[in-house]
């Protein structure tokens, strides 16, 4: 059974000239399953991203997220966004200020869970941390940390909520070739560790490949690449 469905989904822009970014795209993802979007600059894989995630409302067509639906009429609202789907995108995205642990339970105290040391909101926190492997910097504030350790961070953040899919929008565009290693291992394994379904737009080949599906995003069509 799908568990998220895009049908005839269309962006058309109007200013400062008619342009049809998407044009009738269907997708369907299962539980558990892993998809990449690849295309060049411009042809609109955040702009799909984020009409699935519910940040944008698309033009026509309509998103299946399980037996909820929404279109450019009923959009989503916002704590069904905060408490299904995880967002990482290019860049982290961090509060400068806030620690290493902060950051990682923001959603949990944007759906006002309890987030002191005993609740489960920090222990899932916890376990996450050790998965990214920054235990040691718990309390470190964002600010002091490199590019490659905030992604990380970014990534534990994203789980954070225990969300049912989790949407990249270029996870690693902004690292180095040894950390975009290290994040592709990270979200994958992730991912398959707590049975999440994945959405990921990226230009990278080798972590569209770690997926299970690749499609391309060209001249506002969505297409599966076959091997």
């Amino acid at each position: 059974m799908p568990f998220l469905q895009a049908e005839n989904l269309s962006k058309i822009y109007y200013k400062p000239t008619k342009q049809t970014l998407l044009n009738q795209i269907n997708l369907t993802v299962h539980r558990n399953e892993s998809i990449a979007i690849m295309g060049a600059s411009g042809e609109g894989k955040t702009t799909l991203l984020h009409i699935l995630g519910g940040l944008e409302k698309p033009t026509d067509g309509q998103v299946i997220f399980k037996d909820h639906h929404f279109d450019a009429n009923h959009p989503q609202p916002a704590f069904f966004l905060n408490q299904s789907i995880g967002f990482v995108f290019q860049s982290s995205n961090l509060f400068e200020d806030l620690t290493v642990i902060e950051n990682i339970l923001l959603p949990a105290k944007i759906a006002r869970r309890k987030t002191h040391k005993k609740s489960e909101s920090y222990k899932q926190a916890l376990q996450l941390l050790s998965l990214i492997g920054l235990q040691d910097k718990i309390e470190a504030p964002a600010k002091i940390l490199s590019g490659g350790e905030k992604q990380r961070v970014a990534i534990a953040r994203a789980f954070c909520n225990d969300p049912q899919i989790i949407l990249a929008d270029e996870p690693s565009g902004n690292l180095d070739f040894e950390n975009s290693l290290l994040i592709h291992s990270l979200l994958i394994d992730c991912v398959k560790k707590f049975n999440k379904s994945l959405i990921v737009v990226t230009h990278d080949i080798e972590l569209a490949k770690l997926c299970n599906k690749i499609y391309t995003l060209k001249s506002g069509h969505l297409t599966i690449k076959t091997s």
